[in-house]
Formats: C-alpha cells, sequence, structure tokens
C-alpha cells in the first residue's frame, strides 16, 4: 500500500474552522483530497510555537514579520497525528501577534490554498438581500 502522502491528490478543500472535524478529515483522506482546514488555537498548539509568540527584536518594518512552523498534534477527538501548520504575523503597531493554526495533509505549505479566499459567501448575502 502507498502512504497516503505520496498518493497523487488531484482535488483540494479549504475551509474554516466550522469544518475542524475528525470526521472531516477523514472523509477527504479517504476520497484522496488535499485539504487546508484552520483549527482553533488551545494552549496545547500555542505552547508549541512559544518562540515564534515572543516579539521580535530590533525597529519593526512597515512590512509585517511572518513566521511559520510545521508541527505533529494530534487533538483529543481525533484518532491520530496530524500535520498543522501555525503562521505567526508580527505588524507594526500591533501589540500582540496574529496567530492561526491549519490542519493539513499537503506535504507542501497550504498557505497559498487556504489564503484564496472564494467569493461565495459574498454572493449569498448579495442574493439574500434582494
Amino acid at each position: 500500500m502507498v502512504p497516503f502522502s505520496y498518493m497523487l491528490l488531484e482535488r483540494f478543500f479549504r475551509a474554516d474552522a466550522a469544518f475542524a472535524n475528525s470526521d472531516v478529515y477523514a472523509f477527504l483522506e479517504k476520497e484522496r483530497f488535499g485539504y487546508a482546514i484552520r483549527i482553533p488555537a488551545n494552549e496545547a498548539l500555542e505552547r508549541e510555537i512559544t518562540d515564534l509568540l515572543k516579539r521580535p527584536v530590533g525597529r519593526p518594518s512597515r512590512k509585517p514579520k511572518v513566521l511559520y512552523a510545521s508541527l505533529t498534534y494530534r487533538a483529543e477527538s481525533w484518532h491520530r497525528f496530524r500535520r498543522v501548520v501555525s503562521k505567526v504575523e508580527w505588524h507594526a503597531g500591533e501589540l500582540y501577534p496574529r496567530v492561526g493554526f491549519i490542519v493539513t495533509n499537503l506535504m507542501w505549505y497550504p498557505a497559498e490554498l487556504y489564503n484564496q479566499r472564494g467569493t461565495a459567501e459574498q454572493w449569498i448575502r448579495r442574493e439574500s438581500t434582494r
């Protein structure tokens, strides 16, 4: 049997934390989808990236300083470990960083896939106001 990470993935699924569910991950893996799903932050995940949460030394740039970390993590509701990627953004003038976590089965960093916002929600909102 070929390990899942080496199978050809032809379909991708991107979702927010509302879809952060072990059953969803299992279905997507079984159906050979690549996925990037945001998950809520928690103390265990934040402990794993403590070094990224320390304010950078020096004068802040106008451009945000963006740091990434790849973790192996297992939530209590998951039956196995999965890859979680964290993104920490330090913006000038902000006291605390913006932190996000994405669970994924992709070998590459899924920011490009996850950050591509769809417009479906805008169209739904637009049509419902008519």
